[in-house]
This record gives structure tokens, sequence and C-alpha cells, in this order.
């Protein structure tokens, strides 16, 4: 498959011996062709040129396979606009048969007509030739957000992207974002703790101590360097493309590429460096407001030689998200939204003091009438008049349900059992998906699934590939079901259990903006959904994280007091601990995260 001819159609397996189709030709690579799967309008599958392969390309995207980063990425609640991560979800084979040969893997598809290419925003000549004045800077904002949040959850499972850059971010009109080319990212095995490691590198998005690195020869983490590509990314979306490092004034007469004055450090708007000013195209740094500023400082500043002081993603978002909740519209233009801090329209001074040769935000009934781009948009519910709108479109947006919830099933025979589960859309457009488990014993009747409204899924216990059947032992299993509507894991049991089985209402805890210095107390629900008594122990593993009781003694349902006193933390804005339980039914952690508000 040197270089792969022309495909019309190759037949292949996943990793759960399931035939796959793929149609061609496909979209050619450096690594390897993308191609779709027919009758598959959620996924699409990457193979690898034949030169390309190894067993250490293979075991790094199981890797991948079994560690994805934010299952939950597309719920709304999470505060993200079906942004996505083009991630493997199965890998694929040339055969069923066990000298099988690994070609490459099955990833969500991503409409190209819907996401584009990251300066198609953030280059003001681009923005307004695509969206006029409608891409307003509350949308950069958003974008910029976006992308932090997904890098956060990325980072959160000890992946890192390593190449990032404004090419392989894409972005939708909502502000909604993807990340492509997973595959060559920074892989974390949680398994067996190796490390798969970025062999490329963009220049000027590279942090300073890996210039002149050689990223084909050494094994380097790349998580500093990650956030500092991020900070400049974050820069570009609010500063109307202009690069952090971009810069004039006799300091850097001498430095004609962006990569030599990030070597140097020589960061224009810290007001700490001489000879040194930002271009004149630049916008007004007051444009940021205070509290990002400083976080810039922290990155290409502090940060300059001290990694560890550039802040993470995860401070990025919370501090873009609270910035988003207090932007301000201009009286005189519908277009023009800054930040919250500034007292008057800052896009209306620009365009009266002719700094910008045009207005950076044009209003609606000036705004030309956009040129769209062409793409592969099937599936996508547009408006009638999405052609002639002024405003970013409104994508369809699915959410999936499932039900029940939790799946049990009786071994006391040797015959296979069988359940129904309802998969659900509760949103617009097309809910299109696949279903999964790692359990030989679980069998699901349909692997995927493409619909409007509802459909039924059978699933079987096979008995005889139980590990064992003795009475008192609970097999435990999962379906992960993913979708473009969000991802839902339901747990599987079999068996009958003579002892007790520990079940905890949350496995994460959230809570935000609290007073500094005030105690705050939340619940969790320990309950035992087997027979006897449970009895155990829970403790959490910070000072300033106390419960109500240390111990554990449930026939049925116990509640628990969790108790966050804020005046033992320090000054940070964010905080994260654990609540440890450990019974005769099982044991379970429980992830607690606080936001302190900041002082006025």
């Amino acid at each position: 498959m040197s270089n792969m001819c022309p495909v019309h159609e190759l037949t292949v397996f996943d990793q759960d011996n399931n035939k796959i189709i793929l149609k061609g030709p496909g979209r050619k690579g450096g690594e390897g062709e993308v191609l779709k799967i027919k009758n598959n309008d959620f996924l699409c599958a990457k193979i690898y040129y034949k030169e390309k392969l190894s067993s250490t390309l293979e075991q790094k995207i199981r890797a991948m396979v079994k560690n994805p980063p934010g299952e939950n990425l597309t719920e709304k609640k999470q505060g993200i606009r079906a942004s996505s991560i083009a991630w493997p979800v199965s890998l694929l084979y040339s055969s069923e048969e066990s000298k099988r040969e690994f070609l490459g893997f099955t990833m969500p598809l991503i409409d190209t007509g819907l996401f584009r290419e990251a300066h198609l925003y953030y280059d003001p000549e681009d923005r307004l030739k695509t969206f006029g004045g409608s891409f307003s800077w509350l949308y950069l904002l958003t974008t910029a957000f976006n992308i932090s949040f997904v890098v956060s959850s990325i980072h959160n499972k000890g992946h890192c992207i390593g190449d990032m850059s404004g090419s392989n971010i894409l972005v939708a009109r909502t502000s909604a974002i993807s990340i492509i080319d997973c595959d060559s990212f920074q892989i974390s095995d949680k398994i067996t703790n190796k490390k798969y490691y970025t062999k490329v590198a963009t220049g000027d998005y590279l942090s300073p101590e890996m210039m002149g690195r050689n990223f084909r020869t050494e094994d380097i983490d790349r998580y500093y360097s990650d956030l500092f590509a991020l900070g400049i990314l974050i820069f570009k979306f609010l500063m109307n493309g202009v690069h952090p490092f971009q810069a004039t004034g006799k300091a850097v007469w001498e430095l004609p590429t962006t990569e030599q004055k990030i070597k140097e450090g020589l960061f224009p708007y810290s007001g700490t460096f001489k000879d040194v000013s930002p271009p004149k195209y630049a916008p007004p740094y007051r444009i940021i407001p205070p509290d990002i500023q400083e976080l810039f400082y922290r990155c290409f500043v502090k940060g300059h030689k001290n990694p560890k002081q550039r802040p993470e993603a995860s401070e990025w978002a919370n501090a873009l998200q609270h910035e988003i909740s207090h932007i301000k519209k201009c009286s005189s233009n519908e277009n023009h939204l800054y930040a919250g801090n500034l007292e008057s329209c800052p896009w209306c001074e620009l365009k009266i003091t002719g700094k910008t040769n045009s207005d950076l935000f044009p209003p609606p009934e000036k705004t030309k009438k956009e040129k769209i781009r062409s793409g592969d948009i099937s599936g996508i519910n547009f408006p009638l008049n999405f052609h002639k709108e002024k405003k970013p479109a409104k994508i369809p947006k699915p959410q999936l349900i499932v039900n029940p919830g939790k799946l049990s099933f009786d071994i006391e025979n040797n015959d296979d059992e069988t359940l129904k589960i309802l998969i659900q859309n509760s949103g617009d457009g097309t809910l299109s998906g696949t279903i999964t488990s790692e359990q030989s014993w679980i069998k699901i009747n349909e692997k995927s699934f493409t619909i409007q409204n509802k459909s039924e899924n059978t699933i079987t216990i096979k008995k005889q590939k139980l590990p064992s059947k003795i009475h008192g032992i609970k097999h435990t299993g999962s379906l992960l079901i993913r979708s473009n509507g969000g991802t839902q894991k339901i747990p599987v049991n079999a068996g009958q259990s003579s002892l007790p089985l520990l079940e905890v209402s949350e496995s994460r805890i959230a809570i935000t903006n609290i007073e500094p210095g005030k105690t705050v107390i939340s619940k969790i629900e320990v309950k035992n959904k087997g027979n006897a008594i449970l009895t155990g122990t829970i403790k959490t593993d910070r000072e300033w994280l106390l419960l109500s009781t240390g111990i554990i003694s449930a026939s049925d349902t116990q509640s628990v007091d969790i108790i966050a006193d804020t005046s033992k933390m320090d000054l940070k804005p964010l905080h994260s601990g654990h609540i440890i339980i450990k019974t005769n039914g099982g044991e379970a952690f429980v992830l607690l995260a606080l936001s302190i508000k900041k002082p006025i």
C-alpha cells in the first residue's frame, strides 16, 4: 500500500473484528490517506502508507484509543459548543486473522465545510472577506476559550499536542473548534507509562527552550512548550492576528525572524524592555482585559526563562470565561463588542482616529455578502437563508440520551441473556455514533447508528465467555456510546452477588466563584447496590477538604457532607482534591474542583 493507488472500496476490520468498507479516493497527506466509511456519517478512517507503518505506531494508536481526552466535550454543561477532537476510535487491520496487519484507525469525521483554518478568523483581512463584521471580538474571545478548554482536556489525560499551531486547529462560525492530526501528538500510555513523543515543530509557535533542539532524534517532553504555543494562539485571536513577538525598534533591528525575537524574549507589550515597541498595525493593548494581560505577562515574560510560570490551559479557560460573561456591546454598532473593564468602545475609537484603514467589525447593514467556501456538508440541515445571513450560522446540535443508564443480567442458568437499550436524539439534526465494549462477553447487535429520533439496540451476555460463573461473583463491564451529540458510558453487570457493591452518586464535583474565606458544603451519596452491609472508610487528600464522617456503614444509602474551607487554601484561583472511598464492596475516587472568586 505504498503511496496507495486510488481506492474505490477497501475492506478492513476494526479491533473488534467488525468489517468496515472504506470509500475512496480520499484526501492524501504526508503519512497516509483519509477515507470515508460506507454507511457512516460520523466516522472516517486514516490508512497509513506502508512505509510509515511500525509496531511503535500501532502501540501509540492503541494507547490513544484506550485513553481518549474529554469524552464530554460536546455536552452543553461543559460550556463547549460542539467542539471536537479527531481522536482515534478504533484500530484498523487487514483481516480478522491473528497475524493481521495494522493499517490505521477510525476517527470522528470533521466537516471541512463548517470548520476552517484558524487564520480565516484571527486575521482581520481574511475575516472581513469571509464574515464581514459578524464574527465579533466576542466570538474571537469564545474561540480562545474553546481552544483552552480542549487543550486542558488533552493535558488532563497526560497527553500534549506538541506541535500546536494555527494549522491543526480549525474553527467554525459558531466559535466551535476542532483539533486535527492528533496521531502526531505526544501520547502517554497509562498502562505501560510509556510516552510517544512528538517529532515535529512549528518555529513561530515554539518556546525558547525548544529552539535548536532536534526533535527527530531527541525525546523531548512538550507540556510547557504547549503552554507557550497556547498563549501565542490566544494572543493572535484577541489581537487581530498579531503575533506576540512581532515588534519594531532598535532592539529588534538585527532579529528579522519571529523565531529570533522569541528566543530573545522581547515581548513588546510588557513595558520592561528598551527600544522595542508593538508594530504599528497592532491594535492598542488596552483592548485586552487586565487579568488576561497578566496571563500573557506570565507566559511570555516570567515564563520565558522559567516555563513553570506559564499559565496552564485551565487558567486560560477560567479567565476567558469570566471575560465572556462581562463583555460590553457598543450602542452605535452591534458588532462592536469589547472588554467589560473599558469605559468606551475601542473599535469606534480606532475608526474615528483613522488608526485602521477600515472598521474591523463593520455593522450588519454594511457587511458585504459572505463568500462561503464549498465543502462536504452532508448531514447538516442549514436554514434556507444560510448563504445570506450576516451572523454566524446555527449548527444543528444533536443530543444523545441512552436508556436505561445501567444494565444488569442474571447468570443463574447457561442461556445467553438479552436486553434492549433505547438510543434517543433529544436535539436537532442527525445523531450518528458507535457502540463499543472492551468485554468479550458483551455482544452488541448494531455497533453504529444514524438516527433522527430514536432506535433500539439489543445487548447480549455471552455466558460461555464469562471468566467464571461462581455464585457470589459479579462481573462488571460497560458500553461506551460515542456520538456527535455526546458520549455516555453504560455500566453492565452480570451475576448474582451475595456481597455488597459500592456505588457513589458523583464521580466529579465542581464548585465555582466561591468568596475567599468562606466554607462551602456539598454532599455525596454512598450507595450499596449489592447485598449484606457495605463497610469501609472515606477520607480526603487535602487539609482544606473535610468530611462529616470517616466511616462507611450502609445497607442502602449513606449521605456524607463534604466541607471545603477556603480559609485554609493558598491564593491560587483553582484548587482540586480527592475523596477516597475504600469498602468491602469496592473502591471509588471523587474529584472535587473549586474556583475562588478574585477579590475586587
